[in-house]
């Protein structure tokens, strides 16, 4: 019988000949905990080491028993390794550093293992929230030992230089994030939480985030977004911060007289066949409920989306939308740069300047479109995750000084 693979855990205790018993124990007790962790890539492991063969023995089983002794680790595991360097006590313990950071480092939050689920986790009072997305929301904010991708020195530069090549051509320029779902929702999260960790905080001096004035109320239980809502209040912080003489009396005048009040739809995407993670009779309790929401219709807002050129029309399958305003609080154009949490803003934002126009790039600040569209003040609005892995434009990278035609 194969004890290694029918019991993984138990099969630690063989080493207690060759490591001896205490930590032939700590082993055993420690394996669950990994295991129902996201300390360890198995799949690494074994694409690094193919000479393991995982019908024969759990790939975990196999780096607790022989691998830690022979060498063996994964990206994650040497970063371990670093860190713990500097404590004594792992250093005394002379433990697996995995081993040691599951029994020691109770006060350290690790990410518990959800690779089973597709992209809809969970949490606690009907919340729903994302996981095993392709930014990590929750690791980047609550797993300790999570890789961060994050280089904030490199956003500092080329934001200030964004600012410097804005100005050079007499165009305001404002940079904004939609704060997660997780951090204003963090006490529904079906986990227990000891800190925060966020991006923003390494660039907090550039821009605001709003994060204390949103609410959970603000954001959708059963989708990765805020709500209309969350876009109302966020607007008013936004256009109160470009313009501190706006006061929320202005913002909600502009909105009773130029708007009507509808209903509007919103499929949730957390509900998603292509996103649930759970059963179909699991799934029922979320759909028994309103996805119907108050929202504004502007009534002096002209929609000129078609007569956008056909290389602005889209940025790749996202569709552009330009809105002109015969009746605005300012003469400005306003060119805004965005993700997908601008649709809960932009109705708002549109009463605001003379013409608006949504350009949903993920990062590109296409240097044609805003030589194109000769706007006054050009904003981007983007969901807080999306920080991580922001790309840049060449003409930023390379540090290319532009210069738009009047």
């Amino acid at each position: 019988m194969n004890l290694y693979k029918k019991f993984p855990r138990l099969s630690l205790l063989l080493k207690v000949k060759d490591i001896g018993f205490k930590k032939a124990l700590k082993n055993f007790k420690a394996y669950e905990k990994i295991k129902d962790s996201d300390l360890f890539d198995e799949k690494e492991y074994l694409k690094k080491y193919k000479e393991i063969d995982k019908k024969y023995i759990d790939p975990l089983t196999h780096y607790l028993s022989f691998g830690y002794f022979e060498g063996k680790k994964t990206k994650k595991i040497k970063k371990l390794e670093i860190y713990l360097k500097k404590k004594k006590d792992y250093i005394k313990s002379e433990l697996n550093p995995l081993v040691y950071l599951t029994l020691y480092e109770k006060n350290t939050y690790i990410t518990k293992n959800y690779d089973s689920l597709k992209t809809t986790l969970k949490g606690k009072n009907g919340y729903l929230f994302l996981v095993n997305d392709t930014n990590k929301e929750l690791r980047q904010h609550f797993d300790d030992y999570y890789i961060n991708k994050f280089k904030s020195k490199q956003f500092r530069d080329n934001f200030l230089f964004k600012t410097k090549v804005f100005e050079k051509n007499n165009i305001d320029s404002f940079f904004f994030i939609v704060p997660d779902k997780s951090i204003v929702c963090k006490k529904y999260l079906p986990f227990h939480i000891n800190k925060i960790k966020r991006n923003y905080d390494s660039i907090n001096d550039l821009f605001p985030d709003f994060s204390e004035d949103l609410a959970c109320a603000n954001y959708f239980k059963h989708d990765s977004h805020m709500n209309f809502s969350g876009g109302k209040l966020l607007c008013f912080k936004y256009l109160n911060f470009i313009n501190n003489n706006f006061k929320k009396e202005d913002f909600d005048k502009l909105i009773r007289e130029n708007t009507s009040s509808i209903k509007s739809f919103r499929e949730f995407d957390l509900l998603s066949d292509e996103n649930w993670s759970y059963s179909d009779g699991e799934k029922y309790d979320y759909n028994n409920v309103s996805n119907i929401f108050d929202t504004i219709k502007p009534n002096f807002i002209i929609n000129k989306t078609e007569e956008i050129p056909e290389k602005f029309k889209f940025c790749k399958e996202r569709i552009s939308y330009h809105f002109k305003n015969e009746n605005p609080y300012t003469n400005l154009k306003c060119l805004i740069f965005n993700d997908s949490a601008a649709r809960f803003i932009q109705d708002y934002i549109a009463l605001y300047f003379k013409e608006t126009f949504f350009y949903w790039d993920h990062g590109t600040l296409d240097e044609n479109m805003i030589n194109w569209f000769k706007p006054d003040l050009i904003i981007e609005i983007r969901i807080e995750r999306f920080l991580e892995n922001l790309p840049y434009p060449e003409w930023v990278t390379k540090k290319k000084i532009l210069n738009f035609e009047n």
